[in-house]
């Protein structure tokens, strides 16, 4: 069976699906499905990504979270890929805080103006292929809205 709701985007050691999406979506009787791994480790050689994207690409709502504590990379890359093809997807982005450590370890000034430069860019995308998709200000706003567009039996895709 397919979930609801695909939880993408920051992971490491974020909690925000622990904290914030899942309880809200259990509360409202949706179903999800978390990439997260435990700690930094994400399993690119065996089949967890065909998985991944399996099931990514059949949920009705996909939640992308770009947090400020992360350089948010592949999560960007992927988030312009769903904007661009116009899947469901509720986005929150944030922009790198200054001295943000990531592993233990500072960034520096210039990899932090880079990875928000990416997030400036993504925004520009947005702006120009799907100007109506909001940014929601935060987690939680992206997740009742996911819940209310649930309950109502709609979702942003500009697809099918």
């Amino acid at each position: 069976m397919v979930p609801d709701v695909f939880l993408g985007g920051t992971c490491g050691s974020s909690t925000w699906r622990r904290d914030i999406a899942i309880p809200i979506l259990e509360d409202a009787h949706i179903t999800y499905y978390d990439p997260q791994y435990p700690g930094d480790l994400y399993d690119t050689t065996s089949g967890a990504m065909a998985t991944e994207d399996e099931i990514k690409f059949q949920c009705p709502y996909l939640l992308m979270v770009i947090s400020g504590d992360t350089r948010g990379t592949a999560t960007v890359t992927e988030t312009v890929e769903f904007i661009c093809f116009s899947y469901p997807v509720y986005i929150f982005v944030e922009d790198m805080h200054p001295n943000v450590m990531i592993s233990g370890m500072p960034l520096l000034p210039r990899d932090i103006r880079d990875a928000n430069r990416q997030r400036a860019f993504l925004r520009r995308i947005r702006d120009r292929r799907w100007p109506e998709l909001p940014f929601y200000d935060s987690i939680e706003d992206a997740v009742r809205a996911i819940v209310s567009d649930h309950a109502a039996g709609v979702s942003h895709a500009l697809r099918g």
